[in-house]
């Protein structure tokens, strides 16, 4: 690859106008943004004006090239005045004798052939000026240093791979002022949590962050879902390192387990007070906001200081049209039919003003996340450019629907609800599986001809790990499952992990949480299925076990969780009681020998008993570890629970004693102030539920008005904190504005006329013979 091959030839005329305005000191800046469209460099001074004459061929030769300076050289015959001065750049490599022959074409203008700028050339220079890479981003970038193998094998191919995909996607990258906003917030917190909505570009800077500090000397470092144990040891290393953690929070939904919270908190702590430490994360904006609810320490460790929230409005007209033309310039999927129907009557506007524009639809638009764009398309490729910007959904569905076999498409939902990077041995069993369960053949190679057609489009690969390609395909084919009840029932049929099952019926009960009846036998079936009899090992035998333990991704009680849910529905009890108790016992077990249960276990704990899943010893324990939880509310529920369901564990005295005891607890409760020892909805309404469960009479007007106040007083706290995080935003944001308003202020801010102009000067690039 070339040197400048990451630039577009907007991006290198930028930066030969950095460049020669070092080597010459005048100050170039690049003529497209002005009304002389024939002009690529300009500067004037004293002694006139100066021009630049930029050729940035990525994939001619010098025929081409010699033709181009020709056409130039009789246009400047026709053309311009009398000069100051003359030179000629061009990003392609040039010898003595093609310097000397493209000086003797430009005579008299370019006067000598030092004037003449090859790619050799510029380096000299560039050399001479590394400011001036620094301040193009894509030039150093683009060979940030290698990395050094210092880790298990497993994480230093996750870090190569991500690496590599990131510097593939370089070329299309514009360099916007989020990218400097963001990097000294980095620099100065060494946390950052990139929010925003899906597909505003969030991954994408936050992979430009990784490579900066990588080019600072940071050893970069990826963090997986559920791997957050393994890179703890990663810091004993003495070395600068910056981790990667994309979608920490879920893609497409807060994770229901809290349980990791404390764990990554030590972490960012653990970050925060080490300068050679960085971490740059990412997650969706509705996501951050439901952690910061559910989780008081995500909520004080991911604040505003560390947290750069990007939207679509936070790029520049200017900047979405530069993003907009870099990736229809890079794809090889618009030809030149497609970029003439795109030019046509200045079309591309439309989609540069579009409310829906997003980046990601950007990518999908121009080929770059899915199959080439298609003939139909590109003979009117700004309608189909408009139609995806009006309905995204579309373009999954007609991809899914019409341009994927029944192998491809087995291949996609079989990967729904794995681990986010999957190893591709695990997704062969899987699709396998599922073909099984569609009745399709995987006789051949049929799992390698599927995977060919999926790679680089839907799902990104490298020789150990598939993933699927971004969350809005995860968003269309969790909607596309729901509207299918019979593809529904095969991923159900198919499931190759409890995690997975689990997934696929959260998906089929949807907002609704309820899934359709019809879908419980083909569950329980499931359930049953992926529940192996106990055997060698620490969870059990078989590919489900291996498969648990070598991810770690569900322990014995996520198990023995999600297969109790089915213990709420009286039909299936009868069905799961032949093999749920012994799981149920060893997870006891472990219980027991750990000490200190939380609420929710403990909860499990007594509809286990209640159903008759545990032996009779566990009763007396259970109540015991009952009786010691810290969490009044909560302590006073499960006890009434176990009351209710077996109350001869109680003896007179102590049941008249609880009575009174609750009683007053309940009395203190509703003369203190609202939430100052009960502090949400669901903690009153769980001691209401004690209340009844151990017969304590209550005033049901009082009740009824303290519900209301808590409702209230959950509520304001929740509006308090997101107004309190707002006014903070709102304040970093104007700040911002003030330092983009008064440096736009100095350099001449275009007006919207003259904005309109620079937008029509780059995109009449496109269809340039």
């Amino acid at each position: 690859m070339a040197f400048f091959d990451e630039l577009s030839d907007l991006d290198f005329e930028e930066f030969a106008a950095d460049l020669l305005s070092e080597v010459t000191g005048l100050e170039f800046r690049a003529g497209t943004r002005g009304r002389d469209k024939g002009v690529d460099l300009e500067a004037v001074d004293g002694d006139g004006r100066h021009v630049v004459q930029c050729k940035h061929f990525r994939d001619s030769d010098y025929r081409t090239l010699r033709s181009a300076v020709r056409k130039e050289a009789k246009q400047l015959a026709e053309r311009e005045p009398e000069l100051a001065s003359y030179r000629f750049a061009t990003s392609r490599r040039l010898n003595h004798d093609q310097r000397k022959e493209i000086a003797e074409i430009l005579e008299p203008w370019v006067g000598s052939v030092k004037n003449v700028y090859g790619e050799g050339d510029l380096r000299r220079h560039l050399k001479k000026h590394p400011e001036v890479e620094r301040r193009t981003v894509k030039l150093w970038l683009r060979s940030v240093g290698q990395l050094r193998q210092s880790l298990s094998a497993a994480s230093y191919e996750r870090s190569r791979a991500l690496l590599e995909e990131t510097r593939r996607q370089l070329p299309r990258y514009v360099q916007t002022e989020s990218f400097a906003k963001a990097r000294e917030m980095l620099e100065a917190e060494r946390v950052c949590v990139i929010a925003g909505p899906a597909g505003v570009g969030k991954t994408t800077l936050a992979r430009m962050l990784l490579l900066d500090s990588i080019e600072a000397g940071f050893q970069p470092f990826e963090i997986v879902s559920g791997g957050l144990r393994d890179v703890w040891e990663l810091l004993e290393l003495d070395e600068s390192q910056v981790f990667y953690f994309d979608d920490f929070l879920g893609r497409t939904a807060l994770f229901e387990s809290r349980e990791q919270d404390q764990d990554l908190v030590r972490f960012l702590r653990r970050i925060a007070q080490d300068p050679k430490r960085r971490i740059i994360l990412t997650t969706r904006e509705y996501i951050l906001a439901q952690a910061h609810r559910v989780s008081e320490t995500l909520d004080l460790e991911t604040d505003a200081s560390h947290r750069y929230l990007l939207t679509a409005e936070e790029y520049t007209r200017y900047e979405e049209a530069r993003i907009f033309y870099n990736h229809v310039y890079f794809s090889p999927n618009v030809d030149a039919e497609a970029r003439e129907s795109l030019v046509a009557g200045h079309r591309y506007m439309a989609v540069i003003d579009h409310p829906n524009y997003n980046p990601r639809l950007i990518e999908l638009m121009t080929g770059l996340l899915m199959a080439p764009v298609g003939e139909e398309e590109e003979a009117d490729y700004a309608t189909f450019c408009l139609n995806v910007l009006d309905a995204p959904d579309r373009l999954w569905s007609h991809t899914f629907e019409r341009g994927l076999g029944d192998h491809e498409r087995a291949l996609l939902i079989a990967l729904m609800g794995l681990t986010e990077r999957v190893s591709v041995k695990e997704a062969e069993t899987a699709f396998e599986a599922a073909c099984e369960a569609r009745g399709l053949s995987t006789t051949g190679r049929q799992f390698v001809h599927s995977l060919a057609v999926l790679d680089d489009s839907l799902i990104a690969s490298d020789e150990e790990q598939l993933r699927l390609i971004n969350p809005s395909l995860i968003d269309f084919l969790q909607g596309y499952l729901r509207e299918s009840p019979a593809d529904m029932v095969a991923a159900l049929r198919s499931a190759y992990s409890l995690e997975q099952l689990h997934w696929l019926w959260r998906t089929a009960e949807g907002d609704s949480g309820h899934a359709p009846e019809r879908l419980w036998p083909e569950y329980l079936a499931a359930v049953s299925r992926l529940m192996e009899p106990p055997g060698p090992g620490v969870d059990g035998g078989g590919p489900q076990a291996r498969y648990l333990q070598a991810h770690a991704i569900s322990p014995l009680g996520r198990r023995v969780r999600i297969a109790a849910k089915l213990l709420k529905e009286q039909p299936w009890r009868e069905e799961v009681s032949p093999w749920l108790p012994a799981y149920a016992r060893r997870w006891w077990e472990e219980v027991a020998a750990g000490g200190d249960p939380d609420f929710h276990e403990l909860e499990l704990l007594v509809r286990l008993l209640e159903y008759g899943m545990l032996d009779e010893e566990a009763w007396p324990a259970v109540k015991s570890m009952a009786t010691g939880l810290d969490d009044e509310a909560m302590r006073w529920r499960l006890l009434g629970n176990l009351v209710r369901v077996r109350p001869e564990l109680f003896s007179e005295e102590e049941k008249a004693r609880n009575r009174e005891m609750l009683g007053q607890f309940i009395a203190e409760v509703f003369e203190e102030a609202v939430g100052e020892s009960i502090h949400s909805a669901v903690a009153f309404d769980a001691l209401m539920k004690a209340a009844q469960l151990w017969g304590v009479a209550l005033d049901p007007v009082l009740v009824e008005e303290r519900r209301e106040e808590m409702e209230e007083f959950e509520q304001a706290e929740i509006l308090y904190g997101e107004e309190e995080e707002a006014a903070i935003q709102e304040q970093r944001e104007a700040m911002w504005r003030a330092d983009d308003e008064y440096a736009a202020e100095l350099a001449g801010a275009p007006t919207p006329e003259e904005e309109d102009e620079y937008i029509e000067a780059m995109f009449a690039r496109l269809t340039d013979s």
